[in-house]
């Protein structure tokens, strides 16, 4: 698997910058981590405006989906990444 601690270490971190800066996402409507943080900063953190799109359905949809996933119970020992495993 890892020849050394350091090796797991720098191939964790190639993997997060891939991860955070180079897939896309579908659930940041197509964006990077860092693209969809970006837009989000441009709007002072406001999700709802940051989400916002031209067609009104596309737009309900996005907050709905915001809004059911922030209420999801986030405790230890739960699996975040994969809602459906748990």
């Amino acid at each position: 698997m890892f020849d050394s601690l350091e090796d797991a270490r720098r191939e964790l971190a190639l993997w997060r910058y891939d991860y955070n800066n180079v897939r896309p996402h579908s659930s940041l409507a197509n964006q990077t981590p860092a693209e969809a943080r970006r837009t989000l900063e441009q709007f002072e953190g406001s999700a709802p405006d940051a989400l916002a799109q031209t067609n009104d359905e596309d737009y309900k949809t996005q907050i709905r989906k915001l809004s059911l996933s922030m209420r999801e119970p986030r405790g230890a020992g739960q699996n975040i990444c994969c809602p459906s495993r748990q």
